[in-house]
């Protein structure tokens, strides 16, 4: 009997199952397809080549300024939509011809004209007509006229001049810092980049503005400067390097930070960063690029302009960082694991920096002249309050609608006194992705923060770490500031534990690692192994978050940490553990701990004897061990591939095709 071919419907279903196929196989791309599908739109800049001129709409307040995120009510792109951009999405993010005669912006001229495509004819990938006059298809224009006030009441038109009092200073010089010509950007999401500095150190000088040096504004997300202490015996960068969050042991002081959608840093009148002489002779300069599509093509030589002088003013500045280095955002289909969610669709974090840390970091009163908040793209609005004997005096910063992509300022005038005692709490709140996995604190966009950043006069300078942040109910003071440091935290000697790790913490790892894995190297979770994790568990350095900490510590320090890890929380097998817990650079750790965990396949191992051990049944018990894992994992994909078999053909069924109302009734049983 000859077969029909397939409907258009039905040709849809195959593909979309074919996706589904690939996806399956390669979990994290499945993970950012849902990500990318189900989180908010974000302003990624490959928009601009689906419209005509989409590099080249001005910004109707500034001129001489584009408006990148065309279709956003900010200009650098992400959040919320203007205009157009509601009607960019409607239209599937396609230029058509529809969208083209519509006047998103109802000002009478349509969305081609004010892009140059009057005529409807422009279709993605052709040469737009460059000489056509442009004008933003999503703001009423003439923004002053009645009628366009009203319709641009979403926007605000401010100048977009970066203004300065020290751009009077007649002694003011600057300084270049950027990246070589043509650096390439590798071609992955997140990438930091970093070269050390050094500056004029004939005098002492004060930093007292910066500017960004853009090159490439498809991939620089943020920038920031640190100042480095012993810098006179630093060697200066002869090429970029790639760095963590702190470029350099030596340098951990944040004093510029400068991200999308600021036009510049400018200091209190009264204070500078201190350079040179009796300052920082080096400086670190670090580059974050964004490249969600890891294109392999993108070079960058972007940096700051720094604007300094001999004329020194009353106070040297500092910057304090506050916030959250623990965060796991939670799908909406699944359970909170932490924060707080008593709003539907949101979770919340928040982080206090205690008195008894405050005091010992300054013991006399500082004052406070800006302060910013930094979340990601899941962000919703953050605050940083002042707290005086328990009762809020103030917040330092609050952004009840947080914009990723156009960071405010918030400039004190005058500044803000915190005296010994006060406290500084840094409240988050993210909108929770609809689905998908957890998202974690972290360094790529994808992923998530949570800090408060203070300028501060007059600068401590025997404050060796100006930070004072919470891993969950860790304070990062407690561990940072000396006069705290050798006490005990929770009851674990912490320091003495880890710092480096003591003999105590190797045999223990040792145990685990001779116990829990096999002579192949492969992990078993015997009777054994869960005996002797057990017992590690109820020492006071591995119990509740501090053996959080301890665990996160030991993968850092020890070459075999994430295996050691990876036995924690795959063989504690009555102990669940958070997915950001267990999220590590080559994966998820415990992923097979449903399987490792069943009796069929650790019950039979009772003697530890995969990991080596003499004594028993020796080598046989190894084998025989071996082989019924085997056994179990075989059995477990064997029903896997049934269950995907008879979901497919459920599927296919229910759309009418290739399947009888018998087989149906078949699948169905």
């Amino acid at each position: 009997m000859a077969l029909s071919p397939p409907s258009q419907q039905q040709q849809q279903t195959l593909s979309l199952l074919t996706m589904m196929k690939m996806l399956m196989g390669n979990l994290p791309l499945l993970v950012l397809v849902l990500l990318l599908v189900l989180s908010p739109t974000l302003g990624y800049p490959q928009y601009q080549t689906a419209i005509p001129n989409g590099n080249r709409v001005p910004h109707p307040c500034v001129q001489g300024q584009a408006w990148l995120g065309v279709g956003h009510v900010v200009p650098a792109g992400g959040g919320d939509r203007n205009p157009f951009g509601r009607d960019f999405a409607a239209h599937g993010m396609k230029w058509t011809p529809e969208l083209c005669h519509a006047d998103s912006d109802g000002d009478g001229r349509s969305n081609g004209q004010e892009l140059g495509d009057p005529q409807c004819t422009w279709r993605e990938g052709m040469t737009p007509d460059l000489q056509a006059p442009i004008s933003h298809p999503g703001v009423c224009e003439p923004i002053t006229s009645a009628d366009c006030t009203q319709r641009n009441a979403w926007m605000k038109c401010t100048s977009g001049t970066f203004e300065c009092d020290a751009f009077q200073d007649k002694e003011l010089r600057n300084l270049t810092l950027r990246l070589p010509a043509a650096t390439p950007v590798p071609a992955e999401e997140t990438t930091y980049s970093c070269m050390l500095f050094r500056v004029p150190d004939d005098a002492s000088f004060h930093l007292v503005a910066t500017q960004p040096f853009l090159d490439n504004t498809m991939v620089v997300h943020h920038m920031l400067l640190f100042g480095c202490r012993n810098g006179e015996t630093m060697e200066e960068s002869s090429s970029p390097y790639r760095c963590e969050m702190v470029p350099h042991a030596n340098c951990q002081e944040v004093i510029i930070t400068w991200t999308i959608g600021m036009r510049g840093n400018c200091l209190h009148p009264h204070t500078g960063f201190r350079l040179g002489q009796k300052g920082y002779r080096m400086v670190a300069l670090q580059v974050h690029w964004n490249n969600p599509n890891r294109a392999s093509d993108y070079t960058d030589s972007s940096g700051l302009v720094v604007h300094y002088t001999p004329t020194l003013r009353q106070y040297d500045a500092g910057v304090l960082v506050f916030g959250h280095l623990y965060l796991q955002v939670d799908p909406q289909n699944q359970e909170v694991s932490g924060g707080n969610s008593s709003v539907p669709g949101l979770q919340t974090y928040s982080s206090l920096c205690p008195s008894h840390c405050l005091t010992r970091m300054f013991n006399s009163t500082i004052y406070i002249t800006s302060a910013i908040n930094h979340m990601h793209y899941l962000g919703k609005h953050q605050r940083i309050e002042l707290v005086r004997k328990g009762e809020k005096v103030l917040d330092l910063a609050w952004d009840p609608q947080f914009v990723y992509d156009s960071p405010v300022v918030h400039r004190k005038h005058p500044p803000v006194a915190m005296h010994p005692g006060d406290e500084i709490r840094t409240t988050c709140t993210f909108r929770r992705p609809r689905a998908g996995r957890p998202v974690c604190y972290g360094e790529a966009t994808s992923d998530e923060m949570c800090f408060g950043f203070l300028t501060y006069f007059p600068k401590e300078p025997q404050l060796l770490q100006p930070w004072c942040t919470s891993r969950r109910s860790m304070i990062s003071c407690e561990r940072t500031i000396p006069e705290l440091w050798n006490k005990p935290i929770y009851g674990c000697p912490w320091r003495a534990f880890i710092r480096p790790p003591s003999q105590e913490a190797v045999a223990m790892v040792t145990q685990v690692l001779g116990t829990c894995y096999s002579s192949s190297r492969e992990l078993v979770c015997s009777s054994t192994c869960r005996a002797v994790l057990r017992k590690i568990r109820q020492h006071p350095c591995f119990v509740g978050d501090m053996g959080y900490y301890v665990v996160s510590k030991v993968r850092q320090y020890s070459k075999h940490g994430e295996a050691f890890a990876n036995a924690w929380f795959t063989c504690n097998c009555d102990k669940d553990y958070d997915f950001c817990e267990r999220r590590s650079l080559a994966g998820v750790l415990g992923k097979d701990k449903d399987t490792l965990c069943q009796p069929s396949w650790a019950g039979a191992i009772t003697d530890g004897s995969p990991s080596g051990s003499s004594g028993g049944s020796g080598g046989s018990s190894s084998s025989s061990s071996s082989g019924g894992g085997s056994g179990v994992f075989l059995r477990q994909r064997a029903r896997l591939f049934v269950m995907v078999v008879v979901v497919t053909c459920l599927c296919l069924c229910l759309i009418g095709w290739c399947c009888d109302d018998g087989v149906l009734s078949l699948l169905l049983l």
